[in-house]
């Protein structure tokens, strides 16, 4: 089913799953096909105390998976345009050179598939699959370490 949509409805499921969430969303454009600068999404959480403003790139594919090319866009355009976070979501999954690249910035992107998109479907949103990008300690200064449950 999730496969099958068209790229802009698809832009549209991926803008009701994060209002649902909680998340502000402005679809950046009027089309799938136009100029957007990278980003397809702007979110902002609505209810948390610290304002947060996430890039979301909406990847649409009819077969492949998703590479590394278009998460390092991301991470450009997040760095460069003062975003938060950066969310690339697809239809597919992704390779594993791109999730290597993600884990290698947790706190600045996150990724999210198809099967993400078939538990937010179902309102699962805050599972523990959400929080598997969380480090499992940080270092605070050196010899300063502090373990996360």
């Amino acid at each position: 089913m999730i496969r099958g949509l068209g790229p802009s409805f698809f832009e549209k499921l991926v803008c009701d799953r994060l209002h649902a969430m909680g998340y502000g969303v402005e679809r950046i454009g009027s089309s799938t096909f136009q100029k957007d600068g990278g980003v397809d999404i702007i979110a902002w959480s609505q209810s948390s105390l610290i304002p947060c403003l996430i890039a979301v790139q909406v990847k649409h594919s009819a077969l492949s998976k998703i590479g590394l090319a278009p998460i390092r866009d991301l991470s450009g355009v997040v760095q460069a345009r003062g975003f938060n976070a950066g969310l690339l979501v697809t239809n597919t999954t992704f390779t594993p050179d791109a999730r290597w690249f993600a884990e290698q910035h947790p706190l600045l992107l996150q990724l999210r598939d198809i099967e993400d998109l078939r538990r937010w479907l179902r309102n699962e949103f805050l599972r523990e699959q959400e929080w598997r990008s969380l480090p499992r300690e940080i270092q605070l200064c050196p010899g300063v370490y502090v373990k996360l449950p």
